[in-house]
């Protein structure tokens, strides 16, 4: 089956050329200051991104297809939810036993001594007669509990994971600019040799 437009090259008026000394350095010097940022922020592991982003681009261009700069992002991202999920892992390891039902019991008897205080006034002023009445430990509260904590770390892991890795994308950008000359995920022009 073969598509209804076929993909046609760009011409070489839309192929970016090779940067000039002024913008190589401050590119660096600007990679260096975001990724020594993020490697404060992200306690190091920021550099998994950049791995990351190296070992996808190398698999793409031995395949003929060069990353693209949303390619660089998505490699990225996930390296780092490969690390944020270990870091997870370890730390739900490393806690003490009995943990998650300590904090569980927690939850559940802040939920009854909250029930039995009286609401505030604006809440008796918005609705009279109305009484807040405590949770109960039923199977589907509790099923409901674990379904938002689940999804609350989904969340959690799905947003660390691109903030580190938009970090560590930035850097590595940055640095593809300052070492190679040119975006990486640019189109190289003909007449140019390609660089590793």
């Amino acid at each position: 089956m073969t598509l209804a437009v076929e993909p046609t090259p760009s011409p070489i008026s839309d192929v970016a050329a090779k940067s000039g000394a002024i913008a190589r350095v401050a590119a660096f010097f600007a990679g260096a200051l975001l990724l020594l940022c993020a490697l404060v922020v992200s306690l190091g592991s920021v550099l998994v991104a950049l791995i990351g982003m190296a070992v996808a681009g190398r698999v793409q261009r031995r395949r003929g297809h060069p990353l693209t700069r949303g390619g660089h992002w998505v490699a990225a991202s996930a390296s780092m939810t490969a690390v944020v999920l270990v870091a997870g892992a370890a730390m739900m390891v490393a806690a003490p036993r009995g943990t998650l039902r300590s904090v569980m019991q927690v939850a559940d008897s802040a939920s009854v001594s909250a029930g039995k205080e009286p609401p505030p006034e604006w809440l008796q002023r918005l609705g009279p007669g109305y009484r807040v009445q405590p949770a109960g430990s039923t199977t589907l509260s509790r099923a409901g509990a674990i379904l938002a904590a689940v999804w609350g770390i989904a969340f959690m892991v799905g947003l660390l994971s691109a903030v580190y890795g938009s970090l560590g994308w930035g850097a590595g950008m940055l640095f593809g600019l300052a070492f190679g000359g040119r975006w990486p995920g640019d189109v190289i022009r003909p007449d140019e040799p390609a660089t590793a």
